[in-house]
């Protein structure tokens, strides 16, 4: 059996071994955050991330009762279909439809298909204070605490996850 020699490692070199582990430890928190920022996610049929047993829910179905959107009270949000920002396209008399003190829809989920559509952008997984707009459509937690909100121009804000595609 060979022995391995083990012995110190010069000071220059020590300190150039502590300069590349402080550079991936803070490349590696700048991925993180880049990941996070990211948004929304799709989650493919077999996840989901809303919890109704333990927040209570707020769910959007279609006329046969299939659920379509799942808002939970702990700020997490399923769409059944996908997920359209910036673009809020035309929804028909059955779809779940918001609009702004105008008349103008500026979201709506699709009964038949469950996708979401959205005049502006989402935001997501935010784990901070919600501060909705005036005239948002709100999603109350069960002591009345704001956990997510489509506003009137069309913005969502969760402080958990979109997961859009979802299973539910």
């Amino acid at each position: 059996m060979s022995r391995i020699k083990v012995g110190l490692i010069p000071k220059r070199n020590a300190r150039m071994l502590l300069r590349i582990a402080l550079l991936v430890s803070v490349l590696g928190t700048l991925l993180m955050m880049a990941i996070q920022a990211e948004g929304v996610t799709n989650c493919g049929t077999t996840t989901n991330y809303t919890n109704c047993t333990a927040y209570g829910c707020i769910i959007i179905k279609d006329n046969d009762g299939t659920n379509r959107a799942i808002f939970d009270g702990g700020g997490f949000i399923d769409v059944k279909g996908s997920l359209t920002q910036s673009s809020v396209g035309t929804p028909d008399g059955n779809d779940f439809i918001i609009k702004d003190s105008g008349g103008t829809t500026v979201a709506w989920i699709d009964d038949s298909t469950g996708n979401m559509s959205l005049a502006s952008t989402a935001t997501d997984d935010t784990q901070t204070t919600c501060t909705p707009p005036a005239n948002s459509f709100v999603v109350r937690n069960k002591t009345g605490s704001c956990v997510a909100y489509i506003s009137s121009a069309g913005a969502v804000w969760s402080r958990g996850r979109l997961c859009y595609n979802a299973d539910i």
